[in-house]
């Protein structure tokens, strides 16, 4: 998690980022499949995060964390309580671009009997 965000316009969009929390399973990264990979839930958060869900990408931290201490005894490494941090506070540079607004088509041609 270091650095700049990786690109997740792929994932997003393979994952469909409308449904994310529905479709994440089906891309083959379940939420249960590696429980303790701290990376991938680090993705998850930050795709979470960037569909406007970030309760769910909070919780998800929220629970990574639990299981952590519960089986391993470890807190979560320092990627992970950063981007916590990031999303706690909204990290601007983080959120989503604004959709931006395709034009209108252009009028059809003139065809016969149209004027």
């Amino acid at each position: 998690m270091s650095g700049s965000p990786p690109n997740w316009t792929a994932t997003m969009s393979r994952c469909g980022a409308a449904g994310i929390g529905s479709s994440w399973p089906s891309c083959g990264h379940g939420r249960g499949s590696t429980p303790l990979d701290e990376r991938l839930a680090g993705h998850l958060m930050l795709a979470l995060y960037r569909c406007g869900r970030a309760a769910e990408a909070l919780d998800h931290c929220r629970s990574t964390r639990v299981r952590l201490a519960d089986e391993l005894g470890i807190d979560p490494g320092d990627p992970l309580q950063r981007l916590h941090q990031r999303i706690l506070s909204a990290d601007p540079t983080w959120s989503p671009a604004p959709p931006t607004p395709h034009p209108p088509p252009p009028p059809a041609p003139p065809g016969p009997g149209r004027r």
